[in-house]
């Protein structure tokens, strides 16, 4: 039981950061913040209000899908 609370409390932190980090922006792209920063990953969107305002913030966590292209194209030439 005590891992339960321990993990919900985790979670929860990580929600209430998300929170904060999309205030001002959009707060209906919170679970898409907490979810990124839990798993450690990019968000993949095409939202540019919300990458917009996340690079103000100082947050470079959003990839879009030409930035996936030029990706594979980089890669690819190697």
């Amino acid at each position: 039981m005590y891992n339960l609370f321990r993990s919900l409390r985790f979670h929860f932190s990580r929600w209430i950061t998300a929170e904060e980090i999309v205030s001002g922006i959009d707060p209906k792209d919170t679970p898409y913040v907490a979810f990124a920063d839990f798993r450690g990953v990019k968000i993949w969107t095409g939202d540019k209000a919300l990458r917009a305002g996340l690079t103000k913030k100082g947050y470079d966590i959003t990839i879009t899908t030409d930035d996936l292209y030029e990706f594979q194209k980089r890669s690819f030439l190697k």
